[in-house]
Parts: C-alpha cells; sequence; structure tokens
C-alpha cells in the first residue's frame, strides 16, 4: 500500500515595509510688532512768540527694538507749528496747543498717539532797541543778492540753527529763511528781519535792516 504524502504549495514570504513618517510640529505665527508706549518729553513746555523747543517721543515696541515711524502734529497751526523732527514754533499766543506724536509699526492697529501741552506767550519784550543788522540799509536793483548778517559780537554763542530771517513785504525781495540771504525780485521798499527763536538766549531777539529795491 502506497503512502502518498500531501505537499502543501509553498506561499512566496510577504515583505512588509514599514515607512517612517515625520510630522513636524507647527512653528506659532510670530506676533505683528505694535507700538507699546510713547512717552513725551517734556510733557509741557512755554514758549514766546518766535521761539522754538523741542519735544522728544521715546517709543516702545513689541517685540522690542521693531522698526517704528513718528507722525507729528498740532492742534492748532495758526498758534504752535511742529516739524518732522518735532522741533516746535511759537506763532500766537495762545494758553494750550497739543503737540502730538503718533508712533506705527505700519500695521493697521499698531499706531498710539501721545501729547505734550505747548503754552505760547506773547513776544519777548528786551529792554532798549532792536539790534541792527549789517548792512543796516541796502539799495538794491532787480535781480542783486545780499547777505545780511547779526554783528559778531551779538552773533556770538549763538548757532545759525536758532536764527529764522523773514521779510515784512515779500513782494520786492525774498530772504533765505535760515542764511539770511536776501534776493531782490521787485520795486519797493521792505525791511528784513533775523530772529533769534532759542528760548532763553540773551538780548537783542530781533535785529532788523530796510530795503530799497529799484
Amino acid at each position: 500500500m502506497k503512502l502518498i504524502r500531501s505537499i502543501a504549495p509553498r506561499v512566496p514570504a510577504l515583505k512588509l515595509t514599514v515607512v517612517a513618517v515625520s510630522i513636524a510640529a507647527c512653528s506659532p505665527t510670530s506676533p505683528m510688532p505694535s507700538v507699546s508706549q510713547v512717552l513725551m518729553a517734556p510733557g509741557s513746555a512755554t514758549i514766546s512768540v518766535g521761539q522754538s523747543v523741542r519735544i522728544v517721543a521715546t517709543v516702545s515696541t513689541s517685540p522690542s527694538g521693531s522698526t517704528y515711524a513718528v507722525t507729528w502734529t498740532t492742534s492748532d497751526a495758526a498758534a504752535a507749528i511742529v516739524d518732522s523732527t518735532g522741533l516746535a514754533v511759537g506763532i500766537a499766543a495762545s494758553p494750550a496747543v497739543s503737540i502730538c506724536a503718533t508712533a506705527s509699526t505700519g500695521s493697521a492697529s499698531s499706531g498710539i498717539r501721545s501729547c505734550a501741552t505747548l503754552t505760547v506767550q506773547p513776544p519777548l519784550v528786551c529792554p532798549g532797541p532792536a539790534g541792527v543788522l549789517i548792512p543796516s540799509a541796502d539799495s538794491m536793483s532787480v535781480g542783486d543778492v545780499v547777505q545780511f548778517q547779526i554783528p559778531a559780537a551779538q552773533a556770538s554763542g549763538r548757532s545759525p540753527n536758532e536764527i529764522r530771517w523773514t521779510v515784512d513785504n515779500p513782494a520786492p525781495a525774498r530772504v533765505d529763511s535760515s542764511t539770511g540771504i536776501v534776493t531782490a525780485v521787485s520795486a519797493g521798499n521792505t525791511n528784513v528781519k533775523a530772529t533769534d527763536l532759542l528760548l532763553g538766549s540773551p538780548c537783542p531777539h530781533e535785529w532788523r535792516a530796510a530795503v530799497f529795491v529799484h
């Protein structure tokens, strides 16, 4: 009697490949830069018409060191003006003018404003006559250019940046507000004036000269 052996068919082994998937954790979104505080120094000041004071805005941001921009404004431009550096100049007497700085990092909600209060008093009156420019008077033809100056003894110790030059009547002549250079424009008469804008400067605070254009 023959024995029949049953042979099971050979099944190929299955290969299992395990793929490791690395999932990086999502980084938290960085907060938008913002302004957290604006401090004004001085917080209040008193000047006279024609004088100036520099107001400094110290800005704190979050995160610290973020880039920001500052915009300066005045509540009454007829009484006091302010430039892009915070230098305020008295124009007319007023008990209270708000000089404000708005700091922003650029986002719509990042701006913070802070204000200083400026009191503008009437122009200072120095004892004695006003100063006299050099030359004290000049006859000019249309197109002529003349440099006016404060006498050296009175200009000593004053910075050119604190002197503002104006003319009473700009029709016959115009003046560079920072240098005192006068240009004759048309026939007529006017006065050129130099004013010291610095608070507490010694007298005189003003110098004049006559200009005749023909």
